[in-house]
């Protein structure tokens, strides 16, 4: 272990920082390595005392992933040190001692003291083993799409509330839109409100829990389509619906072979009548010429002419027989089709339960080294606290501060990933009754604060309440945190219309933003403000904007730098869902 103080005697910060399996190294402000722990060693085949006083850059994070030179300025690490703002990369390249890369995932957090950078705590893990798992996951799905887009099949994944997840390549070229495009529209969007009407019935029976088959000739933008189509709901581990899949097919070309079949039956039934009215032209013309000798002539030529015209029709009846062949080999190119559409349904489903289990044992495999951590550094400062100086305590507090944070981190990812697969119970909501119930609870934790929170004419909403109420827990919290530094604050929830569209809002008097930066709002680990300043995640806009995208409404944000923020979000009134 590379040790900040090396003397005879571990000391027990430093045996505790060895007993995680997760590698944690401090710097001090010139990025030189102050602390390397044991994990962190048997990673990077830097043994015992080596790296004490050296550049962590040159030691482990020198060259780029393609062999290229890392300059030390571009260096994320020691970026900490001149920003005094932490660091979280998913996916990074650390070097060996033996000049072997290794992925990593990794936190690194500034040491303040006085109001300046001193430090930064690193903490990282060997993401080797979940790169394989995710080029596995992704050679996978690459397979998944290969077969579904082969044939011409039409699949698609729509989600309780009628949104597009998932399209494949054939479904994007027959709409006219790509498969990005589509996704997160509404089936209504798509194929327009004629086709709609057509198709509402059976996708209500399908979110009702029943597997249906149809076919139907659907109007669309671009005229009328025959489709056959066979929607399989899709449920959660309690039996609701969350969605479902189609598998489909254009049928027009085999609707209009079966028109032309139908015509050539009533062609042939024609041509037989005729037959039979020639039939009997030539037996009364044969007894016409019985008596008219002089006339035997010009009979043979009228019966030569008709044996002619018979045989004519006799060439039409094989064509037509052929076209009908052809017409039974189309129609079983659409049964092997069939097939094919559902083999790739069973695969697409394999997939699905391999990406939830994947999810459990990600979330599973963060969580337990955290644990580990917390419980430790706990342990630490309630049973050695009189053994550590003011810097050890320090930097305890840090460990445990961001291992709590990244707790939260996990948990919100967590409710972010969930949050696509949730079934949706719409309900009419009472905005002003909500929002008030969400403020008063959060009241109990501003105690001491000047705060007036008004609301105007608030009109009700159509949608998932428990979903709802989380929009409004994060937009009104966000406002109670940024208007901390206002000696009176200043929070108003209202509605208002433009255009004859109306949205709600929560408009507040806090430090606002920079409209520069408005299109950083809404990502996840966005975030304007450093964690010094304002805690938080920088997944609670994420959320919002997730919940009510899948209501089918529009979210956007106003504000000025230290003059406040307004954040407005539309949802489907009474009688427009």
């Amino acid at each position: 272990m590379l040790s900040r103080n090396a003397g005879p005697k571990a000391q027990p910060v430093e045996l505790i920082l060895d007993a995680t399996d997760q590698g944690i190294y401090v710097l001090d402000a010139e990025g030189r390595c102050t602390l390397f722990n044991r994990a962190a060693s048997v990673m990077t085949g830097w043994g015992s005392e080596e790296g004490l006083g050296r550049s962590i850059h040159e030691l482990i994070h020198h060259t780029r992933p393609g062999g290229s030179p890392h300059p030390p300025s571009e260096c994320s690490v020691l970026g900490v040190l001149r920003t005094g703002e932490g660091v979280h990369k998913d996916s990074e390249i650390y070097w060996r001692k033996n000049g072997t890369p290794f992925p990593v995932e990794y936190s690194s957090s500034p040491i303040i003291e006085d109001g300046r950078t001193i430090g930064a705590v690193v903490v990282f893990i060997d993401i080797t083993e979940r790169k394989k798992v995710e080029k596995a996951l992704s050679d996978r799905e690459e397979e998944l799409r290969l077969i579904s887009d082969a044939g011409p099949t039409l699949i698609s994944y729509v989600d309780s509330g009628g949104l597009y997840h998932w399209v494949n390549k054939t479904y994007a070229e027959w709409v006219g839109l790509s498969a990005r495009e589509i996704r997160g529209l509404h089936v209504r969007e798509v194929l327009g409100e004629t086709a709609w009407l057509a198709v509402e019935p059976f996708a209500e029976r399908v979110l009702a829990g029943e597997a249906v088959t149809y076919e139907h000739q659907l109007l669309m933008r671009d005229g009328p389509r025959w489709v056959r189509g066979t929607c399989t709901p899709d449920l959660n581990e309690a039996g609701q619906v969350r969605g479902f899949v189609e598998h489909a097919l254009d049928i027009g070309e085999r609707k209009e072979a079966e028109e032309t079949y139908r015509a050539t039956l009533n062609i042939l039934e024609d041509f037989d009548e005729e037959k039979a009215n020639l039939q009997n032209l030539q037996l009364a013309t044969m007894n016409l010429l019985e008596d008219l000798d002089e006339e035997r002539l010009n009979f043979q030529q009228i019966q030569k002419a008709t044996l002619n015209l018979l045989e004519d029709m006799n060439a039409e009846r094989e064509k037509s027989d052929q076209t009908q062949r052809a017409l039974m080999n189309i129609l079983d190119d659409v049964e092997v089709e069939r097939v094919k559409a559902e083999q790739a349904r069973a695969l697409l489903e394999s997939v699905n339960k391999e990406l939830e289990a994947f999810s459990y044992s990600v979330s599973h495999d963060l969580r337990s080294p955290l644990r580990a951590i917390s419980g430790f550094t706990q342990a630490l400062m309630e049973d050695w606290a009189p053994l550590l100086d003011d810097d050890g305590k320090r930097y305890l507090a840090l460990v445990q501060e961001n291992a709590h944070r990244m707790g939260q981190l996990i948990d919100d990812l967590l409710t972010f990933s969930r949050l696509g697969r949730q079934t949706m119970t719409v309900t009419e909501i009472d905005m002003a009754d909500l929002a008030q119930s969400v403020y008063d609870e959060l009241e109990t934790r501003t105690s001491g604060r000047n705060i007036a929170f008004t609301m105007g004419a608030i009109p009700p909403a159509q949608g998932d309440k428990a979903l709802i109420r989380q929009v409004l827990v994060n937009l009104i919290s966000n406002a109670v945190k940024f208007t901390q530094t206002r000696e009176r604050a200043l929070i108003e929830f209202g509605y208002e219309t433009q255009g004859g569209d109306g949205a709600y809002f929560i408009r507040d008097n806090g430090v606002g933003f920079d409209m520069r930066y408005v299109d950083k709002l809404f990502g996840v680990f966005q975030r304007l403000h450093s964690v010094t300043e304002f805690e938080g995640t920088g997944v609670g806009l994420a959320l919002v904007y997730r919940i009510v995208t899948r209501h089918g409404g529009s979210v956007w944000a106003e504000g000025r730098l230290d003059r406040g923020a307004a954040f407005y979000f539309s949802l489907p009134q009474k009688g427009t869902r």
